[in-house]
């Protein structure tokens, strides 16, 4: 059964290399909250998470698609998805704030984040 359903994911995956129409992943996180959709679009070079963080893709094989997200200040952020398992990694390093308005003189702390989990396709 396991086998079936990464042939059908494997599918779904490659075949959209073929007609190159943007993909549409739903996603969750390791410990099963959900986040927002991925979007992958092989023609454009292009990927992005919900409506807000959009990434360059760099490197596309057989197995991984590996993207940069442009730096919108210090640091940045890299995404890894394994296309065949759907498995993903997103590591992000920059100065984070403790409140959306941060006091005058607070310097923020700079930080390395790593967020992974999986994506797959919607069935129906």
């Amino acid at each position: 059964m396991k086998k079936h359903l990464l042939i059908i994911l494997l599918g779904f995956l490659l075949s959209n290399v073929a007609f190159a129409e943007p993909v549409v992943l739903k996603c969750i996180t390791n410990t099963g909250q959900k986040v927002a959709d991925l979007t992958i679009d092989l023609r454009m070079k292009k990927m992005k998470w919900g409506t807000v963080s959009e990434y360059d893709i760099v490197n596309v094989t057989d197995t991984y698609i590996s993207a940069y997200e442009k730096p919108n200040g210090v640091g940045g952020e890299i995404c890894v998805i394994n296309r065949i398992t759907g498995l993903y990694k997103r590591s992000t390093v920059g100065i984070y704030y403790s409140s959306a308005r941060p006091k005058p003189g607070d310097e923020g702390s700079f930080e390395a984040i790593i967020y992974s989990g999986r994506c797959s396709k919607q069935q129906f």
